[in-house]
């Protein structure tokens, strides 16, 4: 039964990390430029979220996709291996 969670909850953010991708692909350059970083933990979220902040949108845009991509290659990873659990 844990096994059949963990595969769908990846499933789930899996597409969430497609969805971060199309909406840098597709998304309207006024909602790219209204994107923002919120209270920072520490100096790198500061500096990070400030570059981000006030970057063009096309900068913003590629940040965007290596996120998306990024969190679609781990969750990606994830769900093939709780689906091999099923082949095994």
């Amino acid at each position: 039964m844990e096994n059949i969670q963990f595969t769908f909850f990846t499933l789930i953010f899996l597409l969430v990390g497609l969805f971060i991708i199309w909406f840098s692909l597709f998304g309207k350059k006024k909602d790219i430029d209204e994107m923002g970083f919120f209270l920072a933990d520490n100096l790198i979220e500061l500096i990070v979220g400030l570059a981000f902040t006030f970057s063009p949108a096309i900068i913003k845009r590629v940040l965007i996709f290596v996120f998306g991509f990024l969190w679609s290659l781990l969750f990606g990873i994830l769900f093939i291996k709780s689906l091999s659990a099923y082949f095994n």
